[in-house]
């Protein structure tokens, strides 16, 4: 799972096809204000939820078995037909099936559908080496920025999956541009979980 600025991604087993986000657009030479990403995995099968119901900005969560999950637990709800339940939360356990989370926007409650959730478990980053490239197309062969650790990429918190791309000058001509994120473990094995457009466009007011 990559999370950044209420975009995710799951993953298993590091072999899935990357999810796209594109940078909002920036005027050539401003600065892009840093994007904070957090990776996690799926751990174990998911379990099926009776009810989900609101109040204020708790949710109180049912399932129709033992969840074993601790308080501090990241869970992934999905199935929900009220999209703003279907997130990652981190939970506070009420008893063997119970627990709460925290939602935002007010959806309506109770939940409906076939909802179900799953522990989630953050990707150790401690040995795992990250890189970013900025390039004029997917064919291009020279990338016209990169991105790596100690450099454009920090790690905020390996051992629990969290880096950031930081602010940087948009210092590229004016059009659209490409990028994948990618990275490269003990193993050997090279992920690519990251993909997407990178606009820069050409400021329209004077200042003159």
């Amino acid at each position: 799972m990559i999370l950044f600025k209420n975009k995710r991604y799951e993953t298993k087993d590091k072999k899935l096809t990357p999810t796209t986000y594109n940078f909002p657009e920036l005027y050539e030479g401003d600065t892009f204000n840093g994007l904070s990403i957090t990776a996690r995995q799926s751990q174990g099968d998911q379990f099926s939820i009776v009810s989900i119901n609101r109040v204020g900005s708790t949710a109180t969560v049912v399932t129709s078995e033992a969840h074993g999950l601790s308080t501090s637990n990241l869970v992934k709800i999905t199935g929900s037909n009220e999209s703003e339940y279907n997130q990652v939360y981190v939970v506070a356990v009420v008893n063997t099936t119970t627990f709460t989370f925290t939602v935002s926007n007010e959806p309506a409650t109770p939940a409906t559908g076939f909802i179900k959730g799953q522990k989630m478990i953050p990707i150790d980053l401690t040995n795992v080496a990250i890189k970013m490239e900025i390039r004029q197309s997917e064919t291009a062969k020279n990338y016209l920025k990169q991105f790596v650790v100690d450099s454009g990429i920090t790690k905020t918190d390996a051992v629990n999956g969290a880096f950031s791309i930081d602010a940087f000058i948009a210092d590229l001509p004016a059009t659209s541009y490409v990028y994948d994120l990618q990275f490269t473990y003990n193993s050997g094995v090279v992920a690519t979980y990251l993909k997407g457009k990178v606009t820069v466009i050409n400021e329209v007011t004077s200042n003159g």
